[in-house]
C-alpha cells in the first residue's frame, strides 16, 4: 500500500495503539450466555485456523484411501463456481443468534422491497481488519432478518477462489452459500435464476489494512470490475455499509514503512496468496487486552437503494466509468446519511483513498 495515503494520525495513533496495555481480565461473575456469545464470536474470528487444523487433522490420521480421493475431490470439484451447495437450516443455526448479540449487530433496510424477479449485486464497505462481521452475519445467516425483509431473495457472500481449495473449510463455506468472487462464478450466479444475488466486498485485503477505529477508508477508484459484471449480468448494484467494523480491532499495520520488513511480508503474501496476515488487536476469550477475538462494539449494517443497471453485453469502458461514478455517488448519499445515527463518535468522514 502506497505510504503517502496513511495519513500522519494513522500514523501517531498506531504508535499510541503500540504501547502494551496491562491485562484486564474478563469477571469470574459472567453469565454463560455471554461467554457462549464469546465462545462463537472467537469461532468466526479463527474459523480459518480451525478448518486448516481439521484439514491437517485429516490428512495425518484418516486412512489414505479417504483422504486422497477427498483431497482431489476438493481440487476438482466447481460447486463454488455454480452456485454453491447450501444446506437447509445452516442459515438459522443458534450460533448466528449468539454472534449477533456479542456485538451486538443490527440490520437497517433503507432499499425498500427489492423485487425478486431481479438479481442483485450488494457491494459492502468496509472489509474489516479481520472479516466482515457486520455483512457476514447479515447475508449468510438469517439471524437478522434478511429472508424477511427481502423476500424473494437467495443472498451468497463471494470470497477467495482459494478458499475453496482448502478441505473442511470449502465445505464449511458451500454449506453456507458462499461462492467464489471469480468473474465466472458471479456472472454464473447472477443469471442462473431469478433473485440470486451476491455480496462482495471490493475493498478486499488490501482495505483491511487501512482500519482503524475511528476513520473508515476504503478502495473504491481503482475497483472497477463490479460495475462491468453488473452490466454484463444486468444485475442491480446495491451499496451497503457496515459501521463500526473499523473500531473492532488496534491495527499496527497502518504505520508499517514501505521497506518495513512486515509491509514487504505482507505485500508478497498478498501478491502470491492474495490476503494478508492482518497485526491486529482486539481481545482474547477470558480478557479484554489482547488477542484476535472482537471487541463487543455495536456494528450496524445499512442496505441502500437499488441502482437500476441496463445490461449489455459488452460494456466499453465509459459504460464502466459512468456506471462506477454513479454507484461512488450512491455510496457517498447513504453514508452521509446514517453516519450521525451510526456512527457518531467517528475521528473522520468516510475517506476513499483510492
Amino acid at each position: 500500500i502506497n505510504a503517502e495515503y496513511m495519513g500522519g494520525t494513522d500514523h501517531q495513533q498506531a504508535h499510541e495503539q503500540a504501547k502494551m496495555p496491562s491485562i484486564q481480565w474478563a469477571p469470574f461473575h459472567i453469565s454463560l450466555e455471554r461467554r457462549m456469545q464469546t465462545l462463537v464470536a472467537a469461532m468466526v474470528a479463527f474459523q480459518g485456523v480451525i478448518s486448516w487444523t481439521l484439514c491437517l487433522t485429516l490428512l495425518c490420521c484418516a486412512p489414505f484411501f479417504i483422504t486422497i480421493p477427498y483431497v482431489i475431490y476438493c481440487l476438482v470439484n466447481k460447486a463454488h463456481e455454480k452456485g454453491s451447495r447450501p444446506i437447509p437450516g445452516i442459515r438459522s443455526l443458534g450460533m448466528w443468534d449468539r454472534l449477533r448479540d456479542f456485538f451486538p449487530i443490527s440490520l437497517v433496510n433503507d432499499a425498500g422491497t427489492l423485487d425478486p424477479s431481479k438479481n442483485y449485486m450488494f457491494i459492502a464497505h468496509p472489509h474489516g481488519p479481520l472479516l466482515p462481521y457486520g455483512a457476514y452475519a447479515s447475508f449468510v445467516s438469517d439471524t437478522l432478518n434478511f429472508d424477511q425483509k427481502f423476500p424473494g431473495i437467495t443472498p451468497h457472500l463471494a470470497t477467495l477462489d482459494g478458499n475453496f481449495r482448502v478441505p473442511v473449510f470449502r465445505d464449511w463455506l458451500l454449506s453456507t452459500g458462499c461462492i467464489s468472487a471469480s468473474k465466472r462464478s458471479l456472472l454464473n450466479c447472477l443469471t442462473s435464476s431469478p433473485g440470486n444475488s451476491v455480496l462482495l466486498i471490493v475493498g478486499g485485503a488490501e482495505e483491511a489494512l487501512l482500519m482503524v477505529p475511528g476513520r473508515m477508508k476504503l478502495i473504491l477508484d481503482c475497483r472497477k470490475g463490479f460495475c462491468k459484471i453488473a452490466l454484463t449480468s444486468g444485475a442491480q448494484l446495491v451499496p451497503v455499509i457496515c459501521f463500526g467494523e473499523n473500531n473492532l480491532y488496534d491495527n499496527y499495520m497502518v504505520d508499517a514503512p514501505p521497506d518495513s520488513r512486515r509491509f514487504r511480508v505482507n505485500a508478497w503474501i498478498k501478491r502470491h496468496l492474495g490476503f494478508v496476515v492482518p497485526l491486529i488487536n482486539g481481545r482474547g476469550i477470558f480478557q479484554y487486552s489482547y488477542g484476535w477475538v472482537p471487541r463487543r462494539l455495536p456494528l450496524t449494517t445499512v442496505i441502500g437503494k437499488p441502482i437500476a443497471v441496463e445490461k449489455k453485453a459488452d460494456p466499453t469502458p465509459e459504460d464502466v466509468e459512468a456506471l462506477h461514478k454513479v454507484y461512488k455517488a450512491a455510496l457517498l448519499d447513504l453514508y452521509n446519511k446514517h453516519k450521525d445515527a451510526y456512527d457518531a463518535d467517528r475521528k473522520a468522514d468516510l475517506i476513499i483513498v483510492k
